[in-house]
């Protein structure tokens, strides 16, 4: 009996023992195969979701025991920007992994976006986050990699240590269409399998990624798969599919995965591991039908882009459908998550984790599936789209005609009824999302071909309409808009959009901001933003939208009327302005309150606040007291004067973390505007000032503590060692950080995309940046008794080159060559005045001026400067342009 219990119990121990291991991974990525590609049926719905010929009974068998996901995407309608996307989590447009070459297409109406052709080594795979979560995983890629041909695009170099290096279509044609290995399909199946063997043996979870050369061209088949088909009775032909030799290379494709899953269940493994059955784009219309979808490879139509998507694993209902729209971007955060491991993702993920669809609980998908493919193909009807799929609408954007495209998925599948017209409100919605994604991640665009006959201006508006074309296609509005036109029925053209930098699909100035339904409400947040003249506008009543108090003392925070005035297009000077306050001074200009935040409370950094004789109360103006040493903030680093005026000293930390919820996962937001005019950030910025695509990172102050002891005696000047309680404690080192003394530097950011001077709030001292970097303050920022009214709309415009003659020269000033990596030219067009230029400058991106001439010089050398981004700021009497430059 004792034996008995004991074998008993150890059978128990490795059983739990066994599933105690984290779970393996086996992803099989079949080439090319459509929707209607395999006898699975897709959609419990449509039976003509299933292919009337190709028969996959091992396919069949994945589907009996997992889920189907009905409406499986594709990141991409071409294999390679799909296979990066899967990789990563992340957007096409967001990897600016967008096509498989950059083979630009003549004779077109646009010229395509350039893309990436390959990994970098600098993005973090899935494979790459498994090895790092220290939970012992071993990694395989066998197949097609397609994704770049050095060593550090190499599988081997992200993340998978047994893998056939820098493989491509080639790697999978073997010459004849009759093949005994037909795609290596055996061949690769042999060595998953060996894979999966050695990893049992050694008692480690696995990973592998089968990239199956099939089904795509040139299609090769084993002899007695192709005499199968050839029989109308072992395989009846299909009234859609007839290809005999593509439905016996796809049974041969089947036969392979079928034999990997044999030697799965085998080995005890079926528990514990997850099957996940895709393609990484529709089918090709050459080789096979994806009816009832439209199109195929290429195309952002269905048939290009909705896949075979089934997983099959633990916990996961047996013959299961899905109707959820999902991508396979989704699947890093899916594998992430069953780990069970608590490692963070890395930044910029856009994927959802499905794990909720998997085990049957909720799942509300946070963002619309993007797609973006700028480019044309060999069909003539391919051209630059991008689009997105929320839920069970569709919309296509195409970049030729401006047109866009409506469907509603659930019931026209085929995407033959355009809804754009009889839905516009839906339309508008879904376009402003679209362009919102590929602004943000900076996504690069399709531009006009100055050599097509129908356009007769030159760079950068070759279609000669007034409006910048890379502004017209950022905004998907494409040539076919007018300078006239109005897309959002504000009352505001393109054109006057365009000057003052406001949103051409959202008429927000107009239909929102009214100052006196602002100022009547003293009991709620309530704030505007408007535009007036060349005059950024803010209306608020100084009450906060998140959580305030307790502030300590007697205080308490009332409604206050307050208007800010800034200038709409602020103008950089080297010289910096102190916000730093003078009890001395008797009227304006005590000091300035640095700026107005996204809700209309200000930034207001400096207190009023001084070391004092102990003996004679005199106050030493050279020793400023830090606000948060001395007074009560509340948890957003606010509180309230004598007068009950609520105001930061401090970051709103639980503003940001809790209702904002920036946790450094994508670039900062837009968190308000300085008194100079100038953009304020948090502290998650684009690594790169000039590259969204390098990931974000936190960014600190370059202040420091002095090292040592105060000077004075403790009498007329405080003394002890310097620990932060003056601000005079502390001193800028610039090397500490990219970030100037003001707390800015240039770069772009989603709102900006073409770079622009920024500050940035950080969590080490000062918190709030202490001085300015623009020319122009207006007196709605200053503080004292008796400050005159804004004078904003004068001081914010010129004289001699009026805003809208700034605005329109900019497009016609042109830096040439660029990049450039000996010196560049600035060209003047349309006859502008050379006479008005008063001075060209060169920074780099923390701001550090290295060039400077007050004349207009037309050829600038920049052979000493090292490779990078720079910003060229050509100062025009009281504005400027800033314009970028690429030294490589």
């Amino acid at each position: 009996m004792r034996k008995l219990y004991l074998i008993v119990f150890l059978f128990i121990f490795y059983f739990n023992q066994a599933f105690a291991q984290p779970p393996n991974f086996v992803i099989i990525v079949v080439d090319d195969q459509g929707w209607t590609g395999s006898s699975v049926q897709m959609d419990a719905s449509i039976s003509g979701s299933k292919s009337d010929f190709y028969l996959t009974p091992e396919m069949e068998l994945i589907a009996q025991s997992g889920m189907i996901f009905s409406q499986g995407y594709a990141p991409s309608p071409k294999c390679a920007p799909s296979r990066a996307s899967i990789l990563t989590g992340r957007t096409t447009a967001r990897n600016n992994f967008t096509s498989t070459d950059n083979d630009i297409a003549t004779g077109k109406i646009l010229i395509e976006a350039l893309t990436e052709t390959a990994l970098d080594g600098s993005d973090t795979t899935y494979a790459e986050w498994l090895k790092s979560i220290g939970m012992n995983y071993r990694t395989a890629h066998f197949g097609k990699w397609h994704l770049g041909n050095t060593a550090a695009s190499s599988p081997s170099n992200n993340g998978f240590d047994f893998n056939d290096g820098s493989t491509n279509n080639s790697n999978g044609n073997q010459g004849a269409t009759v093949q005994v290995d037909p795609k290596k399909i055996f061949d690769l199946t042999n060595r998953s399998i060996s894979f999966i063997q050695d990893a049992v043996t050694d008692g480690v979870p696995f990973l592998l990624q089968l990239s199956h050369y099939a089904v795509h061209n040139n299609i090769e088949a084993r002899q007695e798969t192709i005499d199968l088909y050839n029989d109308p009775i072992q395989r009846p032909p299909g009234v859609i599919h007839t290809g005999v030799e593509y439905g016996a290379m796809t049974e041969d494709t089947d036969d392979g995965i079928g034999k990997l899953l044999t030697e799965i269940t085998n080995l005890g493994l079926d528990n514990n591991t997850y099957i996940i059955l895709v393609s990484d784009n529709g089918g090709q219309i050459s080789l096979t039908d994806n009816t009832p979808l439209s199109f195929g490879k290429t195309f952002l139509f269905e048939g290009g882009i909705r896949v075979p998507f089934i997983i099959k694993g633990p916990n996961i209902t047996s013959n299961s459908y899905n109707t959820e729209a999902v991508v396979e971007y989704d699947l890093f955060p899916t594998i992430a998550e069953l780990t069970g491991s608590t490692v963070a993702l890395p930044n910029n993920v856009d994927g959802q984790s499905l794990v909720p669809l998997l085990t049957g609980n909720t799942f509300n998908r946070s963002d619309p599936i993007y797609f973006h493919s700028p480019h044309y193909d060999i069909n003539p009807n391919k051209t630059p789209r991008s689009a997105l799929v929320d839920g069970n609408y569709k919309l296509i954007v195409e970049y030729e005609t401006g047109n866009t495209y409506l469907y509603d998925l659930s019931t026209d599948i085929g995407e033959n009824n355009d809804l754009s017209t009889s839905l516009p409100d839906i339309t508008l919605d879904l376009c402003i999302k679209l362009r919102d994604h590929l602004k943000t991640v900076n996504a690069a665009m399709p531009t006009l071909d100055p050599t097509n006959a129908l356009f007769s201006g030159g760079e950068p508006d070759v279609d000669a309409d007034g409006l910048d074309d890379a502004w017209e296609f950022r905004e998907l509005l494409s040539y076919t808009y007018g300078p006239n036109d109005d897309p959002d029925n504000d009352g505001e053209t393109n054109l006057t959009e365009f000057i003052n930098g406001t949103d051409p699909y959202v008429g927000i100035y107009i239909e929102v901001c009214e100052p006196a339904v602002i100022f009547a409400n003293e009991t709620t947040n309530a704030f505007c933003f408007d535009i007036v003249n060349d005059v950024r506008k803010c209306y608020t009543n100084n009450i906060p939208a998140h959580q305030y108090g307790p502030f300590g003392g007697m205080n308490t925070l009332a409604g206050q009327d307050f208007e800010y005035s800034m200038c709409l297009d602020p103008e950089f000077t080297t010289t910096a302005t102190e916000l730093i306050e003078d009890p001395s001074s008797q009227g304006c200009g005590g000091g300035i309150i640095f700026g107005v935040s996204n809700q209309g409370v200000n930034y207001s950094p400096f207190a009023r606040l001084y070391f004092t004789n102990p003996n004679t109360a005199e106050e030493n103006l050279n020793w400023h007291i830090e606000a948060d040493f001395e007074l009560n903030m509340d948890l957003n680093g606010g509180h309230v004067n004598n007068v009950s005026r609520y105001h930061y000293h401090n970051i709103p930390t639980d503003y940001f973390n809790n209702d904002l919820n920036i946790d450094g996962s994508s670039h900062s937001p837009l968190l308000g505007y300085a008194a100079d005019g100038f953009p304020i950030y948090y502290k998650y910025l684009y690594s790169d000032p000039n590259d969204s695509m390098n990931g974000v990172s936190a960014f600190n102050s370059s202040f420091q503590l002095k090292s040592g002891n105060r000077p004075g005696d403790g009498i007329t000047a405080p003394n002890g060692t310097y620990n932060g309680n003056y601000v005079e404690d502390y001193e800028y080192i610039p090397s500490l950080s990219e970030l100037d003394e003001c707390g800015g530097r240039f770069g772009i950011t989603p709102e900006y995309p073409d770079g622009i001077y920024y500050y940035v709030l950080t969590d080490n001292w000062p918190y709030i940046p202490r001085c300015l970097k623009g020319l122009y303050v207006d007196n709605s920022f200053k503080i004292g008794p008796n400050c005159p009214s804004s004078t904003a709309v004068t001081d914010c415009s010129t004289n001699v080159l009026s805003i809208e003659d700034f605005k329109t020269s900019e497009v016609v000033i042109n830096l040439y060559p660029n990049p450039t990596s000996t010196n560049f030219n600035i060209k003047l067009n349309n006859n502008l005045d050379k006479t008005r230029i008063r001075g060209v400058k060169i920074f780099s991106s923390n701001a550090k001026m290295i060039y400077s001439s007050n004349t207009y010089e037309e050829a600038i050398k920049v052979d000493n400067y090292s490779k990078g981004i720079y910003f060229i700021q050509i100062d025009f009497d009281n504005n400027q342009i800033t314009k970028k430059l690429i030294i490589k």
